[in-house]
């Protein structure tokens, strides 16, 4: 069996770089990215000084999209707070890994949705009637909707590095420094639900206002939005190889976010599209494998991300009355999801 491995080593070491870079460069499927290499920065059964692993998993996605608008002339205070649920999205993807002598580590993956996605989005407005602006506070919130949220589509990558800094225990026990570079391309749409819109202020008090309004219920597609967002990242793990199993737990950190965030109000003809930056993100998880044999694993991974709330300049183009205008620190954007994932992993 290991004459005949070492005499196919060299095709099996060319297809896998082939697959490598087709997976750091096939970008415009639409896919959704969660830590490429889940459950494989464990140890490897070596064949010679490096080996690779081929590993198939299905994942399931929770997670919410933030969209922020901010009005300067009240002194930057947020007017409109939406919240794109993704509620059970089963994915389907691959990864890559390329191992030297257990120190150090390479990994890209993708991952496809293969099942629809259905929550609730939700948008909450204030300050936009008038009688607030000579209010003593104005943070009244005034507009409110609810709407189905369908998560339709995305384009996402994942790739990574590690190298072992430390290692104990025989050499079983590894501390490992991690960077990396994954790209995420969200999109939502909102469809039917209802709304409430209060028109005239009669009287503020402690908690809220009274005032005059309507209500009525929203039909069809009448908002789009997407998050394009590149994130590089630093990271630590720790990882445990026994005989048959294998435990790692890392962290990791950016604070060199950025996101290209644009809204389609389709019944207002109004686009807007925000550019943020310097935006911070961070992750937890957690990785199991399981050897069956030397070249077939089974792993189990719990992750954990979120973009906290990044803020920027955003453009509005009322399309139908070719205007453009330029809010300076007039949005702002985030996203938080937690996946677990069940894989496959074919080690050569």
């Amino acid at each position: 069996m290991h004459s005949k491995t070492k005499k196919y080593q060299p095709l099996l070491h060319f297809v896998a770089g082939i697959l490598l870079l087709a997976m750091i460069f096939v970008v415009h499927s639409p896919c959704f990215a969660v830590m490429a290499g889940d459950g494989q920065r464990l140890a490897m059964t070596q064949y010679g000084n490096t080996s690779y692993a081929l590993g198939i998993s299905t994942t399931l996605l929770n997670g919410e999209g933030k969209e922020y608008v901010y009005d300067p002339e009240l002194d930057g205070m947020k007017v409109s707070d939406l919240r794109w649920e993704s509620e059970n999205v089963w994915l389907l993807g691959g990864h890559i890994t390329m191992q030297y002598k257990n120190w150090l580590t390479f990994n890209a993956g993708l991952w496809k949705r293969a099942s629809a996605s259905t929550g609730t989005m939700t948008d909450d407005d204030w300050n936009a009637v008038e009688g607030l602006w000579e209010s003593n506070d104005p943070r009244f919130q005034t507009n409110f909707s609810e709407s189905k949220s369908d998560l339709t589509e995305g384009s996402a990558y994942d790739i990574n590095g590690s190298i072992s800094v430390m290692k104990f225990r025989q050499n079983n026990v590894h501390v490992r420094g991690l960077i990396g570079y994954k790209e995420e391309t969200w999109e939502w749409e909102a469809s039917d639900g209802y709304w409430i819109y209060i028109e005239e202020l009669i009287e503020p008090f402690e908690d809220g206002i009274v005032g005059i309004g309507t209500a009525g219920n929203l039909e069809g597609v009448g908002i789009r939005y997407k998050q394009e967002t590149t994130i590089p990242y630093i990271g630590v793990g720790i990882d445990y190889q026994g005989r048959l199993i294998g435990l790692e737990v890392h962290a990791l950190y950016s604070d060199r976010v950025e996101i290209k965030a644009t809204d389609d109000h389709l019944e207002r003809h109004l686009r807007t599209v925000d550019s943020l930056s310097d935006g911070k993100y961070w992750s937890i998880g957690v990785n199991t494998k399981w050897t069956i044999s030397p070249k077939l694993a089974l792993a189990g991974t719990v992750e954990y991300e979120e973009i906290q709330t990044t803020k920027g300049d955003s453009k509005w183009s009322f399309y139908e009355e070719d205007v453009e205008e330029t809010v300076n620190d007039g949005a702002g954007a985030g996203y938080q999801a937690t996946a677990f994932t069940f894989s496959v992993i074919y080690t050569f």
